[in-house]
């Protein structure tokens, strides 16, 4: 069964919710933080907001998927990868929350 739009994104916020597993500069690490991982493989261990999303989804995530959507239009429309380098922490969890509000049940 495929996940909705919604469950992506909690299951994305939740992994990044320690601020020890969220980066900036690279979609995700791996657990010493000093080697690039492919997001949604089992090395990766700490993620950007974008990188999460795919780990979440279990695969790549273009622009156009729901879910990026979604966090891209609670980031002022931002691009993820600027937004998620521009700002802290809890400014990433705050678009998240607003994304996840704003979904509606599917």
């Amino acid at each position: 069964m495929d996940k909705t739009t919604k469950e992506i994104l909690t299951e994305a916020r939740s992994l990044i919710t320690n601020p020890d597993k969220w980066i900036k500069g690279n979609f995700a690490l791996t657990d010493d933080h000093q080697y690039s991982a492919i997001s949604f493989e089992a090395d990766a261990t700490c993620w950007c907001a974008w990188g999460a999303l795919e780990n979440a989804y279990g695969s790549f995530m273009n622009r156009e998927h729901p879910a990026y959507v979604a966090l891209s239009y609670a980031a002022d429309g931002r691009g993820l990868a600027g937004f998620n380098d521009d700002s802290t922490h809890e400014e990433v969890l705050t678009a998240f929350d607003k994304a996840i509000e704003n979904c509606k049940e599917e």
